[in-house]
């Protein structure tokens, strides 16, 4: 569910952009696609760590659990360092691979360097979601999910496009703060949950 609240504010966005012309829905299509690539890095490192964390609770051992939430975000943070370079450096060969059209690859490009900026924030909340689930928390990042995309990114995104006048880069915009948004939460849920199994264990 956390999921598809994610993708389905990045779709819908789709629709948003389409009285801004052809070339901006076909940017936006482009971006999506190369971002739902990148995202399955800290989507490998989430499933990993939702294991893996889910079997040292199964243990008892809150510390490891713990620890292994913690590896999993460095990890995830050292890999999005590299995708951001990647978007930063090779937007315009990364956009080329989807249209040869002049006017679409400008925009896409502009557009990917928006989404190297929330690489970090993205890896940190997939991760951070994916976590939290090996504790069998499930409704709390839902909930942070549906606020943060759908209420502090498409709302604003939408003001931004049409009221600031920044078009696309509004929508985009606010999916970088909306994504930061959710990462802060979704670690300041994880620090609390890994941090309560512990004492509850040391206090047995």
């Amino acid at each position: 569910m956390s999921y598809f609240l994610e993708a389905s504010a990045f779709s819908f966005i789709v629709f948003l952009v389409a009285p801004f012309g052809e070339d901006y829905v076909a940017a936006q299509q482009v971006v999506i696609s190369l971002s739902g690539i990148l995202y399955m890095v800290p989507q490998s490192v989430g499933s990993a760590s939702t294991v893996r964390v889910g079997f040292s609770l199964g243990r008892r051992d809150f510390l490891r659990a713990r620890y292994i939430s913690g590896v999993s975000l460095v990890l995830g943070w050292l890999l999005a360092t590299c995708t951001a370079l990647l978007l930063v450096v090779f937007r315009f060969q990364l956009a080329g691979m989807y249209t040869n059209d002049a006017a679409v690859l400008g925009i896409a490009a502009t557009v990917l360097f928006f989404a190297s900026l929330f690489q970090l924030a993205d890896a940190t909340q997939c991760i951070a979601s994916y976590a939290l689930r090996g504790y069998k928390v499930t409704k709390m990042p839902m909930f942070i999910h549906a606020v943060a995309f759908w209420g502090c990114g498409l709302l604003p995104g939408y003001l931004l496009a049409y009221h600031a006048d920044m078009g696309i880069y509004g929508f985009w915009t606010a999916l970088t703060v909306s994504l930061t948004i959710a990462a802060i939460a979704l670690v300041w849920c994880l620090e609390l949950c890994s941090k309560e199994m512990v004492k509850s264990h040391k206090a047995v």
